[in-house]
């Protein structure tokens, strides 16, 4: 993925989250993957987390934070469940 990301990353098929997560796609260079995320509070710009969530309909977008000005979640850790596309394509086009 070439980019760092601070957040904990499961790749794989597996209980392994440590809660219950939420349908998701983290959006990593030119890259859309499926995952699932559990999401920590709402927290307001300028962030101390590299990658935060915002609400898009029907799932979050798990996208890095440096430029966002708008309220997130905190995310604290993803499962990557799939690989959806890349930037130019349509995310929701995947299902």
């Amino acid at each position: 993925m070439g980019e760092h990301v601070d957040v904990p990353l499961l790749l794989g098929m597996g209980p392994l989250l440590e809660r219950e997560g939420e349908r998701a796609l983290l959006y990593v260079g030119a890259m859309y993957l499926r995952c699932l995320a559990v999401l920590g509070e709402t927290v307001e710009p300028p962030f101390r987390d590299d990658m935060v969530a915002v609400s898009v309909p029907g799932q979050w977008l798990i996208v890095p934070s440096k430029d966002l000005k708008l309220p997130a979640k905190r995310v604290l850790q993803v499962f990557v469940t799939d690989f959806v596309g890349v930037a130019g394509l349509s995310p929701n086009a995947a299902g």
